[in-house]
């Protein structure tokens, strides 16, 4: 019940019942899970307020109210020393709209108690697992480490998913180092990545370009970089970059603008090598048309406990549901653990935000299929024992390791497209390294055989990028919603 400025007041509404009155009462809705018959809660919750909105509208009556059902502020965590240590609380810089999706991005996440290592009485808070990264400008920190006038800036799903490190070395002036590296450079540090010498690098790049280019060149790039022994996803400023090397100046989603690099020829894969990039994460559109994806990326990553095979029976049962959409797809091994299938999307049309929700509406109608083995949450308390079905490498700024891409990983493995045969036969995430990136001749085959496994590869590599239908003779794909 309000009181007379508005607010909810829980004691008048004690007092009102106590004495049978119910003619100041107020009904707040805040959601709408069904509407004449139709399903609505696997609808972006944004889309959901803005049906029950309309359907308000006709309603004379202020005693059947729209809740707002917003996030007044957030409660900050930071790791350290693998510990999450409260931060501070962010409640500025908030955006109306940004707030629902804010708050459909978080419900998925929610849990009873608190996550952090050391607990704080906040008994007003709804805690989630600590699996989104933001990014909050703030004016110092306080003897305690928290933030001082924390303000929100937005979620970074550019980010690599976080992994407790050990603590930094001690600081510089305003910066901290690690190695030499300033650490404003460091999105993520990779203490135990094994890398590949510039020489070995650039000699691959040079075998594989012909193919790695139709997927990496004119892409938008994240790098993983090797300097002075120390590994890391790079953020921040850039060396200073060969001729070779391109800068996209990108508008962020939070305000203001970041630069990406991008190549487009042999030399530029070099360049990227003389500054030290030893992964390549590429976006899923071009530089030539920036805000429309040209495919969409499913990661199938297996937790504890899950066999390799369930991982190849899965894949081909999200090739099927694809299929249904009438949309072909192909496989590409990533070399670490898990497979990524790859879905063409230019006869789409999409914007990533649509992207986005396409993935995640798929993804989800194929862990509904058994929720036991399946999960689409990114909250590692639910990954051991079930396969993750990850669509969130689809939206603006996110990436995927790219195609032909070395790993900064023991034997040097590499992401390769594979064919749907290739992967019934069995094959393993990191079956091609930087010394074998193509399927090699068998024991006793010819020198022709083996060129003709290269040049199968590079045909395959064009039908792929090309996306062409697994039946011509059906209907145009249906543009989602």
């Amino acid at each position: 019940m309000p009181d007379v400025h508005g607010i909810a007041n829980f004691h008048l509404l004690q007092q009102d019942l106590s004495q049978h009155r119910a003619d100041r009462l107020v009904y707040f809705v805040f959601d709408l899970l069904y509407l004449d018959g139709f399903d609505l809660r696997q609808s972006p919750l944004l889309q959901r307020k803005r049906a029950l909105s309309t359907l308000l509208s006709g309603i004379k009556t202020q005693r059947i109210r729209l809740s707002p059902r917003r996030i007044a502020s957030l409660y900050l965590g930071r790791w350290e020393d693998g510990k999450l240590l409260y931060s501070g609380k962010a409640q500025t810089g908030f955006k109306q709209e940004a707030l629902y999706e804010l708050r459909e991005r978080l419900d998925p996440y929610i849990r009873p108690t608190s996550p952090l290592s050391v607990p704080m009485k906040k008994p007003k808070a709804t805690w989630v697992e600590p699996v989104l990264e933001a990014e909050i400008q703030y004016s110092s920190l306080t003897a305690e480490k928290r933030l001082r006038a924390p303000v929100y800036k937005g979620i970074r799903d550019d980010l690599a998913p976080h992994a407790p490190t050990k603590p930094m070395p001690a600081e510089r002036g305003s910066r901290v180092y690690r190695g030499g590296v300033p650490q404003q450079n460091i999105l993520q540090w990779l203490p135990h990545a094994v890398v590949p010498s510039k020489a070995q690098l650039a000699a691959y790049w040079r075998k594989v370009a012909p193919c790695a280019l139709k997927y990496l060149a004119r892409r938008p790039l994240k790098l993983v970089r090797h300097i002075q022994r120390t590994t890391f996803y790079h953020m921040g400023p850039l060396p200073r970059l060969p001729e070779s090397v391109h800068q996209l100046k990108v508008e962020k989603r939070e305000g203001g603008q970041g630069t990406r690099l991008w190549i487009d020829d042999l030399a530029g894969l070099i360049g990227l090598v003389e500054i030290g990039a030893v992964e390549l994460h590429a976006w899923n559109s071009t530089v030539d048309d920036l805000e429309h994806p040209n495919v969409l990326v499913f990661d199938l990553d297996p937790g504890t406990g899950i066999e390799w095979q369930f991982v190849l029976d899965t894949a081909l049962n999200l090739r099927e549901l694809l299929r249904a959409e009438r949309l072909d797809s192909w496989p590409k091994l990533t070399g670490g653990k898990g497979v990524h299938v790859m879905c063409p999307t230019s006869s789409l049309a999409m914007t990533h935000d649509q992207a986005h929700r396409y993935s995640r509406e798929l993804a989800q109608k194929l862990a509904a299929s058994n929720p036991a083995r399946y999960t689409t949450s990114a909250a590692m308390s639910e990954r051991p024992g079930r396969l993750f079905i990850d669509f969130l490498r689809n939206g603006r700024g996110t990436t995927a390791v790219g195609t032909y891409s070395p790993r900064a990983r023991p034997g040097f493995p590499i992401a390769a497209p594979v064919s749907w045969r290739e992967l019934e036969g069995g094959m393993r995430p990191d079956t091609f390294t930087m010394a074998e990136p193509f399927p090699t001749k068998r024991k006793g085959s010819s020198r022709a055989a083996g060129n003709r496994n290269w040049r199968r590869t590079a045909e395959f590599s064009e039908l792929v990028l090309r996306g062409v239908k697994h039946d011509r003779r059906q209907k145009p794909a249906r543009k989602p919603g």
